[in-house]
């Protein structure tokens, strides 16, 4: 009331007057009052949930969206993280929703939820279950979720209807990563790792796989192969990018895991020799290799490759067809497989031989005797001949 004036007016919005106040006195904080000339206290109205009373004691105000306001509030109280609140005049703490499945509700006070675009969205490589305070968890390795990925079915007219509906809101959300690369936890982008040279990467991998042996990896690119059998003339072992060539004395078919060194066949060794083990030997002495032989004593020339020393000869080491030995004038040799000239057998007393490589000697017959070297008869006589 102004100390110069005498004339009363009703107590202020706010406030209250006892009889014979000269000064309106506030309506304590978290009251107001509806009407002008309260009289007391009394009159003072509490201030009602789902408004705030801020002090001034007139209007009370709307708690808005993201808050609640019990009741006496002077200032609204903010929803935790992990909640949002939608609505006006919200009055308890349970009015805070827990944040739905495909959203990340990290910040306090948040109001609708659909109306910030992708701002609470569940970030990709990630799904986001309903609840309070649960944060994004990771898709396992092997799996990711990204721009491109298909939204859940489960979805609300109220998502479609502000286009927020590639939301991720449980682990079957999560795709399998696609053949040629690999997808860590929490990949976020299908195409962020593709495999590296020396690697493979099936549908599903969390990691890179070694290159298996006998096939080369090139990695993930364009123009290269991500796996191919090795080819022939050279070998792969586990983990290569290019195939290693084959040395001269290595053998590598198609599919080689590594270089084997070429083993020797019969056809490997020359004439007079035979294939023993991995290497050719003089044939043995009293036998005759021709071609293409692994027998040390062959006996047949058409299905071993040689054959015994024949009777009337002598066959030395490393004899072929082409070196085999005749036994000389005068001698014999009636069985097989002689081996030196000491096995050619002179002619027996009373005959001879005058030609090389004979099975027998010839008898000389009555009337003549073998001469010394055994090379021919002589007649005894005159008027003779033999």
């Amino acid at each position: 009331m102004d100390e110069t004036s005498t004339t009363a007016y009703p107590c202020p919005l706010g406030n209250y007057c006892d009889e014979g106040a000269e000064e309106p006195t506030p309506c304590p904080i978290g009251t107001f009052t509806f009407e002008l000339g309260a009289k007391q206290e009394v009159e003072c109205t509490i201030c009602q949930m789902g408004y705030y009373c801020p002090g001034n004691g007139v209007d009370p105000d709307v708690c808005p969206e993201g808050t609640y306001c019990g009741f006496g509030q002077t200032e609204w109280s903010i929803c935790p993280a992990g909640t949002y609140q939608p609505y006006v005049e919200m009055g308890h703490l349970n009015d805070c929703l827990p944040c739905d499945a495909g959203y990340d509700c990290y910040d306090e006070g948040i109001g609708n939820l659909y109306s910030t675009g992708d701002k609470y969205a569940c970030p990709d490589g990630h799904f986001c279950p309903s609840g309070i305070a649960i944060r994004p968890v990771p898709c396992i390795a092997g799996s990711f979720i990204d721009d491109l990925s298909q939204p859940p079915q489960n979805i609300n007219f109220e998502q479609v209807f502000l286009g927020s509906t590639t939301i991720a809101q449980d682990i079957v959300d999560c795709d399998f990563c696609p053949r040629g690369y690999t997808c860590p936890t929490g990949t976020g982008n299908r195409y962020s790792y593709p495999c590296p040279p020396k690697y493979i990467c099936p549908a599903g991998s969390g990691l890179p796989i070694l290159c298996p042996p006998g096939y080369y990896c090139e990695g993930t690119g364009e123009g290269l192969l991500e796996s191919a059998e090795c080819p022939e003339g050279f070998y792969c072992p586990a983990g290569t990018s290019v195939p290693f060539p084959c040395g001269a004395e290595q053998v590598c078919p198609k599919g080689s895991p590594s270089a084997f060194t070429r083993g020797m066949t019969p056809e490997d060794c020359a004439p007079g020799t035979y294939l023993n083990v991995n290497r050719c030997v003089p044939c043995e002495a009293g036998h005759v290799c021709i071609q293409n032989t692994s027998q040390k004593y062959p006996i047949d020339a058409l299905t071993e490759g040689g054959y015994e020393c024949p009777p009337g000869h002598f066959c030395p080491t490393g004899t072929t067809d082409q070196t085999i030995k005749k036994c000389p004038i005068g001698t014999h040799r009636v069985r097989p497989r002689g081996k030196s000239i000491e096995d050619c057998d002179a002619c027996p007393e009373g005959s001879a031989q005058n030609r090389e490589g004979q099975r027998v000697c010839i008898l000389c017959g009555r009337g003549s005797i073998a001469s010394e070297d055994k090379s021919t008869c002589i007649c005894e006589g005159a008027f003779r001949t033999w």
